[in-house]
């Protein structure tokens, strides 16, 4: 129970679902032409622990691979507590998972970690994005923040500034503190000006999307995989295997709804220019 999040009072228990049952949906929606499966839910990596046999999100993505044909697997938002060896054997066995994490943060200041109820230390995070990114070919990671917590001092929110600097995330999605009635941190003593917030929102956004276009950079000249999701003429826009946009040129075909090869050539705004390039 996050001090700021009414959602674990309003939906009960954790609740998994069977992994036949996962299995049989990601069947039906291949069968209707879907290319592309991400598996989502709330606390995703403590999957199966309510249930007698207790599988695991690792458990899931290997059967997905072994008794599917789906050609691409993107995890939903996943804590970082949640996140295993065997988590990270599974993602490296196939590149039809792909390398892209949504680990929450939250806040870069452990006083504010604390005062949230999030059970880890800013250390412990930091350690855990440089293992993942030892470990996993091509990782990239994405985050939540957010700002304006009750008692984020000027200094505590350049700790959180300094360790986003730090760690270079792919994107930030940055919101402003909102007070939930019944929650802990609504009731907290050193609510943050709502200007505040916004300044500090909008810091963080400009933050991130240097660092993002500073990545895009350093993939030019690298062959990804999109997922065209709709085209015009011989160029179509999708999303790669690490989450970033391309509009990839020059498709000899109608490849709508077709994972293609491309290589980057160029970065506009939030987007990868990109050339079609034929093979497996």
């Amino acid at each position: 129970f996050c001090t700021y999040c009414i959602i674990p009072y309003t939906r009960g228990s954790l609740k998994s679902r069977k992994p036949d049952a996962v299995i049989e949906e990601a069947k039906r929606l291949i069968t209707y032409g879907f290319k592309e499966i991400i598996l989502t839910g709330i606390h995703l990596g403590a999957y199966g622990v309510d249930l007698p046999e207790q599988p695991t999100l690792a458990l899931i993505l290997r059967r997905l691979l072994e008794e599917t044909e789906v050609q691409r697997i993107r995890m939903g938002s996943i804590e970082s507590l949640e996140v295993d060896e065997d988590l990270i054997a599974v993602i490296n066995s196939s590149d039809r998972i792909c390398p892209h994490l949504h680990l929450p943060l939250q806040s870069g200041s452990d006083e504010l970690l604390s005062s949230m109820h999030r059970h880890y230390t800013k250390t412990e995070y930091v350690q855990l994005i440089e293992y993942l990114r030892e470990s996993i070919h091509g990782l990239t990671v994405s985050t939540d923040l957010i700002l304006g917590f009750p008692g984020e001092t000027e200094s505590l929110f350049q700790e959180t500034l300094e360790t986003l600097e730090y760690l270079k995330f792919s994107h930030i999605h940055a919101f402003p503190y909102s007070p939930r009635p019944g929650t802990p941190a609504a009731s907290m003593e050193n609510q943050v000006p709502e200007q505040v917030k916004k300044q500090r929102v909008s810091l963080v956004n400009d933050l991130t999307k240097r660092q993002q276009k500073e990545e895009m950079q350093q993939m030019l000249g690298h062959t990804v995989l999109v997922l065209i999701e709709k085209q015009t003429g011989d160029s179509g826009e999708g999303f790669s295997e690490n989450y970033e946009r391309v509009q990839v040129s020059g498709l000899p075909g109608n490849y709508e709804k077709t994972i293609v090869r491309a290589v980057l050539k160029k970065v506009t705004d939030d987007t990868l220019l990109g050339e079609f390039r034929e093979g497996e």
